[in-house]
């Protein structure tokens, strides 16, 4: 899979051309290409540079149909990032088609509650934990 990808953005594999589609053209095109996305309204925080870029990284992984992994050390804000996405893909109308789910750990449940509650407060929130919990009366942004 490497060497597949490696001769897709090189043009070439062991000197040889390699012939690519248009569309798979595209597809490297965007994925390449560094465009700014807008911040959500309504978003009631001011995010560093690095959050920004991690953002717009995550917004332009999922438009492309990829997963995204934050690994940053704790309290560089990767909730936050999170929320922001969050907001815009409301913002955007998918999350009235699909819902987000966020799996934390049980110590984080509330923080995670409190950030959306203070940074984007237009996100519903329903927490699934317990021995009670049900689905039934799920009608919330994010699970």
């Amino acid at each position: 899979p490497a060497q597949m990808l490696q001769a897709a953005l090189s043009g070439e594999y062991d000197s040889a051309p390699v012939w690519l589609s248009p569309e798979v053209k595209q597809l490297i095109k965007e994925l390449t290409t560094q465009r700014e996305i807008p911040l959500p309204q309504h978003l009631r925080a001011t995010l560093r540079p690095y959050q920004h870029r991690g953002y717009e990284w995550m917004y332009r992984n999922m438009q492309l149909g990829f997963g995204s992994i934050i690994a940053d050390d704790m309290g560089l804000g990767k909730t936050l990032q999170v929320i922001t996405l969050l907001l815009k893909l409301k913002q955007e109308g998918a999350l009235a088609r699909k819902k987000a789910m966020v799996v934390a750990p049980t110590g984080l449940l509330t923080n995670w509650q409190q950030e959306i509650s203070r940074f984007a407060p237009s996100l519903s929130v329903m927490v699934y934990h317990g021995g009670n919990r049900s689905l039934d009366t799920f009608d919330a942004d994010i699970l």
